[in-house]
């Protein structure tokens, strides 16, 4: 993700500034990846975005409020991008909103049809669509999440690995 925003900062930024309602920059800046445990950041003009991307586990409402205290800026949102809703309401934490994958991959989509996209990076997207796609559609409907680790999948010896292999 952090790399598609650095390639494409244009498109990226658009879709991070109707989605949070800022002014129209466009021009993501200052790109972080795992500063201070947040997944990435970025600024839109003087506001800082953050996004916290649950692919392994769910987001739990005491580490956001963590993250949130980390920076006082007074232009700051924060993003959690999750393959599965919260089991508590993400905007009920201040600062905080929910971003379904699927909404990012349809951005992801609309970089890939463009002209003049290097056809390299276009096919690194659309693998990265794809394994995501079966995350969403085909694993994740199978079990709940909430109680099994995604990152657990293929460590022998546990619950997650021996789920993965009755699917096989």
């Amino acid at each position: 993700i952090a790399w598609v925003l650095e390639t494409y900062p244009k498109q990226m930024g658009e879709l991070f500034c109707n989605l949070l309602e800022i002014q129209p920059i466009f021009n993501i800046s200052k790109l972080a990846r795992e500063k201070q445990n947040i997944d990435i950041s970025f600024y839109l003009g003087e506001t800082i975005i953050f996004i916290e991307n649950k692919v392994k586990s769910i987001a739990y409402k005491e580490q956001l409020e963590e993250y949130s205290s980390l920076y006082t800026e007074k232009a700051k949102k924060c993003i959690l991008l999750s393959l599965k809703k919260s089991t508590f309401n993400v905007n009920e934490v201040a600062g905080w909103e929910y971003l379904e994958y699927g909404k990012l991959l349809e951005q992801f989509k609309i970089i890939c049809s463009q002209n003049g996209i290097c056809q390299y990076n276009k096919y690194l997207i659309e693998d990265y669509i794809k394994f995501m796609n079966i995350l969403l559609e085909d694993l994740i409907p199978l079990f709940d999440i909430e109680k099994i680790q995604i990152s657990n999948l293929y460590q022998k010896d546990t619950l997650e690995n021996q789920l993965l292999n009755e699917l096989a």
